[in-house]
């Protein structure tokens, strides 16, 4: 086998007599083989033939789809939360089409970018304004072509 004594013993608990019987003989329990396959090459599908394909790197515990889609633990520990935030935005999409699928419409602008009265005034003030000046430099315009 290729692992190392220290390796076997940590992982069987053999006493190193036994070990080297074991590498003497060439028969190595089929468990402590499969063991070694998984840790060494990260053959997860010895564990459950639904894994096959994926692989585990020993050196930071990623988990690689057949795909080569990396999946950290962390990954793996939100999911429970993704799919929490999934559920809620499909409620919320529920909520906002009508029972024949088209979307429901605000009942005003207001419902639609949330400003106050304190926001829109001044800028209903600024257009008025701007209105007056053009027509005021219209108002001149007109003027002197007419005394020209």
């Amino acid at each position: 086998m290729f692992a190392t004594d220290e390796w076997i013993a940590a992982r069987t608990g053999a006493h190193r007599t036994t070990i080297a019987r074991w590498r003497e003989s060439r028969a190595f329990p089929s468990a402590l083989v499969q063991l070694a396959e998984l840790e060494l090459y990260g053959r997860v599908e010895l564990i459950h033939a639904a894994w096959a394909g994926f692989r585990l790197d020993a050196r930071d515990g990623t988990l690689w789809t057949p795909e080569n889609w990396p999946c950290r633990p962390g990954d793996v520990l939100a999911i429970k939360y993704r799919l929490a935030h999934v559920q809620e935005l499909e409620r919320r999409l529920a909520r906002s089409v009508t029972p024949d699928h088209r979307p429901r419409l605000p009942v005003s602008v207001r419902q639609i970018v949330d400003v106050d009265e304190a926001c829109v005034a001044p800028l209903a003030h600024a257009h008025a304004a701007e209105v007056q000046r053009e027509r005021l430099a219209d108002e001149i315009e007109r003027l002197r072509t007419a005394d020209a």
